[in-house]
């Protein structure tokens, strides 16, 4: 089902862009 490593992918994106995420403070 590679449909659903397509949304999974889709979302690390935004969360490496906003550096303020605290989960880039981890």
């Amino acid at each position: 089902n590679p449909s659903v490593n397509l949304p999974q992918d889709q979302l690390p994106i935004p969360i490496r862009l906003s550096p303020v995420c605290p989960i880039s403070s981890t």
